[in-house]
């Protein structure tokens, strides 16, 4: 019988996927360790990157393949960046070595993929890849993803697809990431060929299923709530209107969002996604919270104590009202409701935060009971009408303020897209008001500025902030800038979210703690 093993030992070819085969001409380790690359000239290279068909040229030093150390990874210049690290390397081989794994799996359940569960096409290797990455831990999981939007495509075909191709998006997302998990827009663009193969499947079964009559189906919503979804992440605010219009018209109808009760994971998934889409605009959502699986109020311990600062300002707004007789008590009941409980929320945030070694932020459940909640009460609780007075003013600041605190949780929850220019745009424009009156609210002024300060880009309203926040602290008579923050941290602050961005943004505007030791007072 002819020895295969021999026959691949003389010929040197790896088995391993994404490497590059080895031969005779091949540096040695010492070569290899030195920078020596004359063994490699005459290779036929091709980048590991996934679908990267890029000629060259390639970077100039290899990286240690970990799988198979006498076939070292190449990658051509353009992913040598994202990809050079020797770390992010290893990350990626784990996921490629899965391939190896599938055909190494001898007894029943050992594998990450429920082998009994029907999938409604069938698996090729790479989807299988997307499903493993899962629920394996590899690189960022989104545990969220998982365990709330998966299950949503397991029902039809199109939905399928479309989950498959949110996969993809979100395995981009992830190498997109910088430390704070803001986006690198530059490292998104690569990999859109499988995501878009996907959906074209989608558009197609969808239309197909609009021209049967099957428009208002669970597969065909499922799959228009995960173009939704995607739109949504990838910032396609076109895509965005008409996926979301979309589906609430298929739903309408259906019959109405409750007769998708039966459907747990679609849902649940319906709600998520309108809630976030209605954020990223400052709308407000149509459909109820299914309180079926969410409490219609956020259910916070008993013991949490409330913040002494935010004790402080519930108690003067409280006087404000009973005071000037605001006849709006319903708004005004909806806010300081809201601001009660996200201030508590902060505390328990914190505690659970060490209880857990931080393992809170990947608990779905979390997720859905706390920070879609607030999301959904202070959506609806907007100004029915543009005409402002001092107490609908005041109102619609904190409500701003809060949704502004709101994003930074989010990101470090992994609820992607954050997106809140529209409220960093309609707080500058509140806070430049004539009939706003902050007499006894100077700290939650501060406090509201800080949180805009966090979240805004735009130069303009950077400025216009840093101006307000400058101003603010003068008239209040503050120039210690530990001073500032105290009165943060006793409204409502999470130190590991919020307090490590504000840092960033006190470096960014005033330099670093060694240099100024005060907030300066003029702009």
């Amino acid at each position: 019988m002819r020895d295969i093993g021999r026959s691949r030992r003389a010929t040197n070819v790896s088995l391993v996927p994404g490497s590059v085969a080895a031969s005779p001409r091949q540096a040695t380790p010492a070569q290899k360790s030195a920078g020596d690359l004359a063994g490699y000239q005459d290779l036929n290279l091709r980048c590991c990157f996934s679908g990267c068909r890029n000629p060259g040229p390639y970077a100039e030093q290899p990286i240690m393949n970990v799988l198979n150390p006498e076939n070292p990874i190449m990658y051509c210049n353009e992913h040598q960046s994202i990809f050079g690290d020797p770390a992010e390397a290893a990350t990626l081989q784990i996921e490629l070595q899965y391939m190896v794994n599938l055909r190494q799996i001898t007894r029943l359940g050992s594998g990450r993929i429920d082998p009994f569960l029907p999938y409604p096409i069938k698996l090729t290797p790479r989807v299988r890849r997307f499903i493993d990455h899962l629920f394996g831990n590899i690189r960022r999981n989104t545990v969220w993803y998982r365990e709330a939007v998966f299950p949503l495509g397991t029902s039809g075909e199109a939905s399928f697809h479309q989950i498959l191709s949110n996969m993809a998006l979100y395995l981009r997302l992830s190498r997109s990431l910088d430390n704070s998990g803001y986006i690198i827009r530059d490292e998104m663009k690569y990999e859109l060929t499988e995501e878009v193969a996907h959906q074209a499947k989608v558009y197609r079964l969808v239309n197909n299923m609009i021209a049967t009559k099957e428009g208002a189906s669970e597969d065909a919503i499922g799959a228009v709530a995960a173009l939704t979804c995607y739109a949504h992440v990838s910032q396609d605010m076109r895509a965005l209107t008409i996926h979301m219009g979309a589906l609430r018209r298929m739903v309408e109808l259906r019959g109405g969002i409750e007769t998708l009760d039966s459907n747990k994971f679609l849902r649940i998934s319906c709600y998520w996604i309108e809630v976030n889409v209605c954020c990223t605009q400052d709308s407000r959502p149509v459909w109820p919270v299914p309180i079926q699986w969410y409490p219609p109020r956020a259910p916070l311990p008993s013991d949490v104590v409330l913040p002494p600062g935010a004790q402080r300002i519930l108690t003067a707004w409280k006087q404000r009202r009973i005071l000037h007789q605001q006849p709006d008590f319903v708004q005004d009941e909806e806010i300081l409701q809201v601001f009660d409980e996200m201030a508590r929320f902060s505390i328990h945030t914190a505690d659970e935060e060490r209880r857990t070694a931080s393992a809170i932020y990947e608990n779905p459940d979390f997720t859905g009971t706390f920070v879609n909640i607030f999301l959904w009460h202070l959506l609806r609780a907007q100004p029915v009408s543009e005409e402002l007075d001092s107490n609908t003013t005041l109102r619609e600041a904190v409500r701003l303020g809060l949704l502004l605190f709101l994003a930074c949780v989010k990101r470090r929850f992994g609820l992607y897209p954050v997106t809140f220019t529209i409220h960093i745009e309609k707080l500058v424009a509140v806070l430049s008001l004539d009939q706003m009156v902050w007499q006894g609210f100077q700290h939650l002024k501060i406090w509201i500025i800080a949180v805009g300060l966090l979240e805004a880009i735009d130069e303009s309203h950077v400025g216009s902030l840093a101006g307000e926040w400058v101003k603010t602290l003068k008239e209040e008579g503050i120039e210690d800038e530990s001073e500032a923050e105290v009165i943060m941290k006793e409204i409502m602050w999470i130190e590991s979210i919020h307090g490590l961005r504000y840092k960033e943004v006190r470096e960014r505007f005033w330099g670093s703690e060694t240099e100024h030791s005060s907030i300066p007072l003029t702009t």
